[in-house]
């Protein structure tokens, strides 16, 4: 394909584009997958890029990860060097050493301190940020994630900027104990955020954690796929998809307590990839359930009549 290279506006927002090389002028489509696996860039809306892509037809362009489409606001060394100005010394940096000089411009950072529910300090636990977005976008956490020191402490560095959930936990495999936290609350829906803005730092954030009971689901998987949902988006979430294990059954360990969603789904025949004649004689299963503190799970698949 031709190669092309534009300044656009965000997607839902068209806008004249400027193109440095190649033939695009007015209003283009540029298009990109979801994120999912498929190299798509995540755009965020309100904001300008610098956009890579290919040409696929006289209104449409596409872009991904792999293109070096990026915010305009990084874009400083390609917007010298794409007119044909001369490069400076910064923009002969390797990758890495341009991000650790400037990365810190572009994304803040989030400090603060975590304990358990009697105040003394959880360490040794994973804490994540994850993005408030759109329902349509993506799950979005922060680029990095901290282990809390022993007195609790903890710093997540590069944190694009935008409004997040802070989550701790840290899994007690004798107890199935999944120790997790939501600043202000223990409930994901009463859950206070985080905004985070570039260049500065947040050093103040202090939460306390909760304990949620997890519980251990025996799944029949003969020829299907279970998948296992919360309706949540953060990183303490539960989501886990199984197949089968040589005995047609699959523990799926760490369930929490609450709302989940369970749904089943056909898979393919190994070798041929696809589904064999008599699986299509079933009626997929999607049930809501509600699971309650020391339950015992068993879920079993029949045939619908």
């Amino acid at each position: 394909m031709e190669r092309q290279e534009a300044v656009a506006g965000p997607i839902g927002a068209p806008r004249e584009a400027y193109a440095f090389r190649g033939e695009v002028g007015g209003t283009v489509s540029v298009s990109t997958g979801g994120g999912e696996g498929d190299c798509g860039f995540d755009f965020e809306t309100g904001s300008p890029y610098l956009v890579y892509a290919d040409k696929v037809d006289n209104a449409s362009l596409v872009t991904s990860i792999c293109s070096g489409t990026s915010l305009l606001a990084h874009a400083d060394s390609a917007l010298r060097v794409l007119p044909g100005e001369q490069p400076t010394q910064d923009d002969l940096l390797d990758g890495e050493t341009y991000h650790k000089k400037f990365g810190r411009l572009w994304t803040g950072t989030g400090c603060g301190r975590v304990t358990k529910a009697d105040g003394t300090p959880f360490g040794q636990a994973w804490v994540d940020m994850t993005q408030v977005r759109n329902e349509l976008f993506a799950v979005n956490p922060a680029a990095e994630s901290d282990q809390s020191k022993a007195d609790g402490s903890f710093c997540i560095r590069y944190v694009r900027p935008g409004k997040y959930l802070l989550t701790a936990e840290r899994l007690d495999v004798r107890d199935y104990i999944r120790c997790g936290v939501l600043p202000g609350s223990c409930e994901m829906r009463a859950a206070r955020t985080i905004e985070v803005h570039a260049a500065e730092k947040i050093s103040d954030v202090q939460f306390s954690v909760g304990n949620v009971r997890l519980h251990t689901a025996l799944l029949p998987l003969a020829k299907f796929g279970v998948s296992i949902d919360a309706p949540e988006r953060d990183a303490l979430a539960y989501h886990r998809t199984q197949t089968r294990n040589i005995n047609g059954e699959f523990p799926a360990g760490y369930v929490p307590s609450g709302e989940l969603l369970v749904q089943t789904y056909l898979r393919p025949d190994l070798k041929t990839g696809k589904i064999p004649a008599e699986l299509m004689r079933w009626r997929m299963a999607r049930q809501e359930m509600c699971i309650g503190t020391d339950s015992e799970i068993i879920l079993t698949l029949s045939r619908a009549n």
